[in-house]
């Protein structure tokens, strides 16, 4: 990390200042220690609350930072493309950097980038291609930056994964300016392949590791209670696995946008920081 952007960070245990000192920083507060691997703070708490007790979940991702790439595929350039486009500012931070694909449209898109993953495995490879951003290992549960310090987030096929959403979500709340902006996208429980498994009561692969699970509707009331404003939104991929291959088309897939939104394979949203949230309503 070059650390230019220190200034930004705080403790992730107590929310004290931190100072960088011999290599390993340093909370003022609670004297907790975050130490630096191969050029990266390693910024996630080890008594966490928010990681199953009986599971070491950062070894876990290690191994899957260890996999190796698999080929793109037509719908997930589509996903990447559509979700590059609707990032805007000048610091970004990114929450899940996994290969970095998303890490290498950031610099070249915004002043500032800093990207994070819980694998330091996938740091290292995604700083391979983006040397240009600053890379940290942390939790999305808590993250160790000052309110206000970032104009747009970036998930990325992430939040399903987290043991409590809605805390993330608190989380980037909290670290983005006023209006700043939340680039997400997430797998769509109500995907037309979904829709078929849940009509002949077949489990999808439990290998993904997706602990939560989402629509359209249910994505845009959670945005509303954390106070998020949905401004864009759509699905990267409509198709029937069927015919599968006669979907890998860009002006066909902006048709079934009109009439099949709801029921493509990945959410791709973009939505704003507001100062109100559903809880007001209640």
């Amino acid at each position: 990390m070059k650390f230019e952007n220190i200034q930004r960070l705080l403790c992730p245990v107590c929310a004290g200042d931190v100072v960088h000192d011999a290599g390993r920083f340093s909370c003022k507060a609670c004297s907790t220690s975050f130490p630096v691997v191969d050029g990266i703070p390693d910024f996630y708490p080890e008594d966490n609350p928010f990681s199953p007790r009986l599971f070491n979940l950062k070894d876990k991702y290690e191994d899957f930072g260890q996999d190796t790439v698999r080929p793109d595929s037509f719908q997930n350039i589509r996903r990447r493309r559509l979700t590059t486009e609707l990032v805007e500012g000048r610091d970004a931070l990114e929450l899940g950097a996994a290969e970095g694909w998303m890490t290498r449209e950031l610099v070249g898109r915004a002043g500032n980038v800093v990207s994070s993953d819980i694998s330091l495995n996938y740091l290292k490879r995604a700083r391979q291609d983006a040397p240009q951003a600053d890379f940290l290992r942390l939790d999305a549960h808590c993250l160790p930056f000052m309110d206000s310090s970032f104009d747009c987030v970036i998930i990325t096929e992430v939040l399903e994964h987290v043991y409590c959403p809605y805390r993330v979500l608190e989380e980037v709340h909290r670290v983005l300016r006023p209006d700043g902006k939340l680039v997400l996208s997430v797998p769509n429980n109500l995907s037309s392949s979904n829709i078929l498994r849940h009509l002949v009561n077949r489990p999808g692969r439990q290998m993904d590791a997706h602990l939560s699970f989402y629509d359209m509707f249910s994505l845009e009331q959670l945005f509303g209670f954390v106070g998020f404003a949905v401004e864009k939104s759509c699905t990267a991929f409509v198709y029937l696995p069927v015919l599968k291959p006669l979907f890998r088309s860009n002006g066909l897939q902006k048709f079934l946008q009109k009439i099949a939104k709801n029921f493509g394979d990945k959410i791709v949203v973009r939505a704003r920081k507001t100062g109100e949230s559903r809880w007001q309503e209640l």
